[in-house]
Formats: C-alpha cells, sequence, structure tokens
C-alpha cells in the first residue's frame, strides 16, 4: 500500500456560519474513505484553526495559548473520526498528549504502523504535543516517522503556492514545481521552518492543492487538478 497524509486545516472543516460543516466534513470524510478502499495507507493530521488560533491570542501566555490549539485538534479529529466510520471505514485518532483511553489513545509509532497496517484510516491530533510548533510540524514529523513520502496538503481556495497572495495581487504567479530550498531562499510561507527542515531531510514530498476543487484529495494525487509539487 503506499502510504500518504492528508494535512487538512481546521478552517477546511467550517464556514463562516458553522464551526463544523456537516457537508463539507462529511465530503472530506468520503473522500478519505474512498482512497482508503483504493489500497491507500491513510494518515490525516487536522489543524484548530476553526476553533482557536493560538498564536492570535496575545492576551493569554503564548504556551498556554498553543495548548488550547492543540486541545481544538482533538475536538476536529474526533468529530473527523465520527464522519469516517458513518462513511464505512475503520478510523482511530492517536493523540500527542495524555488524555482520557475512553476519548482517543496516545501516539506511539508503533501503534500507529499497527493501525495503519489493519487498514484504518489514523487520525494524529495534539500537534507534536508541545507547544510554539504548528500542526505543519506534525504532519512533517509524522510523516518522517512513519516513513511516508508523500503529504497532501489542503488548501482552502488556493491551487497552489504563489509568490504573493493571489487574493490581493491578480499578478501573483503559481509554481508548478518548488524545492525546499526555495521555500527558504524566496521566504515562501507555506509551511514553517520546521516543516520544511524535516520534510527535506526525509525526502518528502508535498502536493499543495485546493481543498475546495471537487474530488480534489483523489485528482490531485492523479494530477487531475492545478498544484504546487515541493520535494
Amino acid at each position: 500500500m503506499k502510504k500518504i497524509l492528508v494535512k487538512l486545516s481546521g478552517e477546511g472543516l467550517s464556514t463562516k456560519e458553522n464551526i463544523f460543516d456537516k457537508k463539507i466534513i462529511d465530503q472530506t470524510a468520503k473522500q478519505l474513505v474512498t482512497l482508503s478502499k483504493k489500497g491507500y495507507s491513510v494518515s490525516v493530521v487536522v489543524g484548530g484553526g476553526n476553533i482557536w488560533r493560538g498564536a492570535e491570542n496575545n492576551y493569554i501566555q503564548r504556551n498556554r495559548a498553543d495548548y488550547i490549539g492543540m486541545m481544538a485538534t482533538t475536538i476536529n479529529s474526533l468529530v473527523l473520526q465520527s464522519a469516517i466510520e458513518k462513511n464505512g471505514a475503520d478510523s482511530i485518532t492517536l493523540n500527542s498528549f495524555f488524555i482520557d483511553e475512553r476519548i482517543c489513545e496516545y501516539y506511539t509509532v508503533e501503534k500507529a504502523n499497527k493501525y495503519l497496517k489493519e487498514g484504518k484510516i489514523v487520525i494524529f491530533s495534539g500537534g507534536i504535543g508541545r507547544p510554539y510548533f504548528s500542526t505543519d510540524s506534525n504532519a512533517a514529523q509524522i510523516s518522517s516517522e512513519l516513513k511516508i513520502k508523500t503529504i497532501l496538503m489542503g488548501k482552502n481556495g488556493v491551487d497552489g503556492v504563489y509568490d504573493m497572495d493571489p487574493s490581493l495581487n491578480k499578478k501573483a504567479k503559481r509554481f508548478d514545481n518548488l524545492t525546499y530550498d526555495d521555500l527558504i531562499n524566496k521566504n515562501l510561507k507555506v509551511m514553517d521552518q520546521t516543516a520544511v527542515i524535516i520534510s527535506k531531510n526525509s525526502n518528502i514530498e508535498i502536493l499543495v492543492f485546493n481543498i475546495n476543487e471537487n474530488d480534489s484529495l483523489n485528482k490531485v494525487l492523479n494530477n487531475e487538478i492545478l498544484n504546487t509539487n515541493i520535494k
């Protein structure tokens, strides 16, 4: 089975009206289930930005704000897990910090590999379990530890990496291909520096694409929609 990790933003599960948009969550779950049934070994990392963005709440000390964000990712992961199970696949959430086992299990590499071999869709929550690191870093770290060589990084309404914000500048240029050195040298804010370094050192390929495209996960794997390939 080809191992892939799908990186979703918390905002991608929501709309302006709803923190959790049932239609979006269901469509996302169906795509993950389809990939699993096609034979992919599917891992998922979800952000928590629809509930809480620690870096934007500077009236709370940073480490505490980040811990709240980690708990937000756990909530999103459990919501997504329920949607996956509703759509006919086995799923489990592994958390990076200790939490009551009635809610989810603690992450270890051995557990993750066991569940992936059983065909479960494994969702990783809680970031890396420490403040000051993003869920992008978590996605890169998990991929490195589990020897996953492809990360599908879904973005909301953006079909790849641009040299500037395309929503603010119509002349923004989209890149078809980038290296990790390009990200650093061009100061492209695709992911944080920790995630860049881990991904580069582990030879991980990242596909950045518009998660809002219909059937986007399947299409980006088949190169049927616009995306930026980073490796």
